[in-house]
């Protein structure tokens, strides 16, 4: 089975779901790019990092913290659990709202929170160094340890099977690991979703659809997602889990597999975090 390469998709979608906008292509890019991040997000929370996911945090490059940028997603490691009544409280539950309640009705200190490092490494970190890093328990290495994760999709003709890109060569040996969202990936998630939907997806469709033109919010984002489209997207893609890890190609290291990848995270997941900061 064939499946259409991006720029076939961002077209469909311009001509279907955005043919109302005034810039019909650009709304479908724009859409297109989300739906990369929905990907991602949920395939993480389906390898067991649900708990462990925080979204465009700010993280410092090259161990200097006056240098940072804000990413996508982070994994960071779980010191404690709270369970908050939350029957009294008045919507939006804002994170810095359930951050005061939790230190209110827990005897953590609140330098729990800023002491939270993120699970990710260096740039330009060697491979060999960067497995031993992994594999260690060396407090102190672990303690200022970051592995960089990027994931990238077609958008404007990254690279052909045969021949990479400057840009993707660039952003290869910029990351510790860097995943390629195949064309084929997204056709079957955005064809299941909302070309030929599955019963399965239809909240997620709606939550979708109903987001766009009305201007009442967007209710299919990374940091907004309707109630009923997440449980539907969380059972989707832990069903799918083997043919949504498919959708993924490693581009770096060379002859990796993204399975490899889960097995790193899962291994930095199951340390000692307490003890490697000292909680």
């Amino acid at each position: 089975m064939s499946y259409p390469s991006v720029d076939a998709l961002q077209r469909t979608l311009a001509d279907t779901v955005f043919k109302y906008a005034a810039d019909k292509k650009k709304a479908a890019g724009r859409a297109l790019g989300t739906l990369v991040e929905i990907i991602t997000f949920y395939t993480l929370k389906s390898w067991g990092f649900r708990n462990n996911i925080a979204i465009e945090r700010p993280l410092s490059e090259y161990a200097n913290a006056g240098i940072s940028h804000n990413v996508e997603y982070s994994l960071h490691p779980v010191i404690a659990k709270t369970a908050l009544p939350l029957g009294n409280y008045i919507l939006p539950l804002a994170s810095s709202k359930l951050r005061r309640e939790l230190f209110k009705s827990s005897a953590a200190p609140e330098k729990l929170v800023a002491k939270t490092a993120s699970i990710l490494s260096r740039t330009g970190v060697l491979r060999k160094l960067l497995r031993e890093v992994i594999d260690s328990n060396d407090l102190d290495l672990l303690s200022h340890f970051i592995l960089t994760v990027g994931v990238v999709s077609n958008h404007g003709n990254w690279f052909t099977a045969e021949d990479h890109n400057k840009e993707l060569k660039v952003l290869a040996q910029s990351y510790d690991w860097l995943l390629f969202l195949s064309d084929k990936g997204l056709a079957e998630f955005i064809n299941e979703l909302l070309l030929h939907p599955t019963p399965q997806l239809k909240p997620a469709k709606d939550a979708f659809l109903a987001s766009y033109p009305t201007g009442k919010g967007n209710r299919f984002t990374k940091k907004t997602m309707d109630v009923e489209a997440d449980i539907v997207l969380k059972k989707y893609f832990q069903e799918n889990e083997p043919r949504v890890d498919s959708w993924f190609n490693v581009i770096s290291p060379a002859k990796s597999s993204i399975q490899l990848l889960q097995k790193e995270l899962l291994t930095l997941h199951k340390k000692d975090w307490e003890k490697i900061y000292d909680l």
